[in-house]
């Protein structure tokens, strides 16, 4: 089986603006997360990622391409919502990284948030020139104490 070349390299990097492609990149993001909010974790991921994508969760080990992490999330029961606070783009256009704050709910119990944290997602341009999630990690912060 062959696979076709993930990054769609620009023709010349000294003519990319990064500025356009960081506001491109930052909606991929919102996109991203309305897909996730619209059709669910599982479809926004499958939407989102290749087979080179990894997911960092912590409690399990690394989870390795598309198929991989839909399996993983399809056996959980939340909403996620993500707020990006930063997103950049290499000068070449072809890579970039967001990162923000989530909160999680249960998909059962909606107004109860179970898990709340920051995330860091690294994005690499493909076909189309659509971006693609490669790695998604996420930092918990401790329970709150009450």
């Amino acid at each position: 089986m062959t696979f076709k070349p993930l990054i769609q390299k620009k023709a010349n990097p000294a003519e990319v603006n990064v500025e356009t492609e960081r506001a491109s990149l930052l909606k991929a993001e919102r996109d991203f997360l309305k897909a996730a909010q619209t059709d669910g974790i599982v479809k926004a991921f499958s939407k989102h990622s290749t087979q080179d994508s990894r997911l960092h969760r912590n409690g399990a080990q690394p989870i390795l391409g598309e198929a991989e992490i839909v399996t993983f999330l399809a056996k959980t029961s939340f909403t996620p919502t993500w707020q990006p606070m930063f997103a950049d783009v290499a000068q070449s256009g072809d890579l970039g990284y967001t990162y923000g704050n989530y909160e999680v709910k249960e998909s059962n119990a909606p107004n109860a948030i179970t898990d709340k944290g920051y995330y860091a997602r690294v994005w690499k341009r493909g076909a189309n020139n659509k971006w693609f999630v490669v790695l998604d990690t996420s930092s918990p912060l401790p329970p709150e104490q009450k």
